[in-house]
């Protein structure tokens, strides 16, 4: 059973004074009951207004003379044992069939509540990598107890089933019925009141529904209503996750500066929240993008903290990943190391089976090369790239792309443009476009 968090954790959480606030914040995040919990103690705070409701949330010692301090640590109480319940008969209900669990739920309404949703909930998101269908029916069975709610409870609990239904459905590349999800989630939330958390995070699933049918500026005009919403909160791990995407969005576009500036603002909240490998992720974000701008003395300082602090996680493959970046950089900065250093994380790559990284790592040695005019060594390393790719299962269209720079490096007639054009088209990788070479270069 899942331990919940004590209501005097909560009351001191929002008051200000938990010691340690990211480890109660990655425990809200995981723990739905928990967050049921922490806004009914919010609501009822902002109801009360009263100093002796922080003092009874802190000291846990009630005043004898205001009974409301006493009413609020009953609703705490039957919040928490409510999440306790729904923990234990989710558990059971693992005695019976799939098909068979909403009779046993409708035979027992005693366990019909917003808890027992927010079990179900919690249930399907390690499912949601492996089994999207079966979290789409689990979502089906917290849909119908749901409904049996009262209004409010209602609402708030197919707003919960609807943003996690648009997840499920993006894993399953249904794309335009996932935005359409999200957006009856936002819905649902903005229909009950004190739900605005829930409706920024809602606000952010419509984004990333947006992002993945590479409608950038719809996705990003999503963001910017989440990023709205969810800073009302202060720093959260939602929040962040909003920033993120917002500026890849931005890399995306080419909007280089603007990221930078998001992702400059966000590493303060990642290392406020205690998120080291989150932190970073920012730092190579933040040196890729120094980087594209010029600034290169930034973009080393980046590169190197975030190389630092993977290797301080024990994350191999991101470390790589921000060697990579760090020998670009150093290229680029003119140092002739950087060229061996890119052998060495493409050879890494390979060992790894991070065949794609791989790839696109040695496609920037063949720039680099076809920089220096060293053809031999270009072609030699051009040869490699159609077996990497076909590794990692691109299309036919972007094998074909490698194959004819491959030809194009050893008839001599490529250049580092050709490179960038056909890395481009590899990148995007889209199944619905055809291979076309470029004009002719000019040596």
């Amino acid at each position: 059973m899942t331990k919940h968090l004590a209501s005097e954790t909560l009351g001191a959480y929002l008051d200000g004074d938990a010691a340690d606030r990211a480890a109660i914040e990655k425990h809200l995040l995981g723990c739905l009951p928990c967050r049921a919990a922490l806004e009914e103690v919010r609501k009822r705070v902002d109801l009360l207004g009263d100093p002796g409701v922080w003092t009874f949330l802190e000291s846990g010692e009630a005043a004898e003379e205001d009974p409301r301090v006493d009413d609020l640590a009953r609703a705490i109480a039957r919040v928490t044992q409510a999440a306790a319940d729904a923990d234990a008969f989710y558990a059971q209900l693992a005695r019976w069939q799939e098909a068979h669990w909403l009779t046993v739920i409708e035979r027992n309404p005693q366990q019909i509540t917003p808890q027992l949703i927010e079990r179900f909930i919690h249930a399907t998101m390690p499912e949601l990598d492996r089994d999207p269908e079966h979290v789409l029916r689990l979502l089906a069975i917290a849909e119908s107890i749901a409904e049996k709610l009262s209004d409010a409870e209602c609402r708030l609990g197919l707003g919960h089933v609807w943003k996690q239904r648009s997840n499920a459905l993006r894993q399953l590349a249904r794309y335009g019925e996932a935005v359409d999800a999200a957006m009856r989630a936002e819905q649902l939330y903005v229909s009950v009141p004190n739900a605005d958390f829930d409706v920024g995070q809602a606000q952010y699933t419509v984004a990333v529904a947006l992002f993945k049918m590479t409608r950038y500026a719809d996705a990003l005009a999503a963001l910017l209503r989440a990023r709205g919403t969810l800073e009302d909160f202060g720093a959260s791990a939602p929040l962040a996750k909003t920033m993120m995407l917002e500026a890849l969005i931005r890399i995306e576009q080419g909007d280089i500066a603007p990221a930078r500036e998001t992702l400059r603002r966000l590493l303060p909240i990642e290392e406020r929240l205690g998120q080291p490998l989150d932190a970073a992720r920012v730092r190579a974000n933040l040196a890729e993008c120094n980087l594209r701008l010029g600034d290169l003395d930034h973009a080393i300082a980046e590169a190197e903290a975030a190389v630092a602090a993977y290797r301080a996680l024990g994350n191999t493959v991101e470390e790589w990943r921000a060697e990579w970046t760090l020998a670009m950089i150093r290229l680029a900065r003119g140092d002739k190391r950087a060229l061996a250093r890119l052998y060495e994380v493409a050879a890494v790559f390979e060992r790894l089976a991070m065949v794609g990284d791989a790839g696109f790592v040695k496609l920037d040695i063949v720039e680099e090369l076809l920089r220096q005019g060293a053809w031999a060594a270009a072609a030699r390393i051009a040869r490699d790239l159609a077996t990497l790719f076909t590794a990692a299962g691109v299309t036919i269209a972007s094998v074909y792309a490698v194959t004819f720079l491959r030809e194009a490096v050893e008839k001599g007639a490529a250049s580092a443009a050709t490179v960038q054009y056909v890395r481009a088209f590899v990148a995007a990788d889209d199944p619905s476009r055809a291979f076309e070479p470029p004009g002719p270069v000019v040596n």
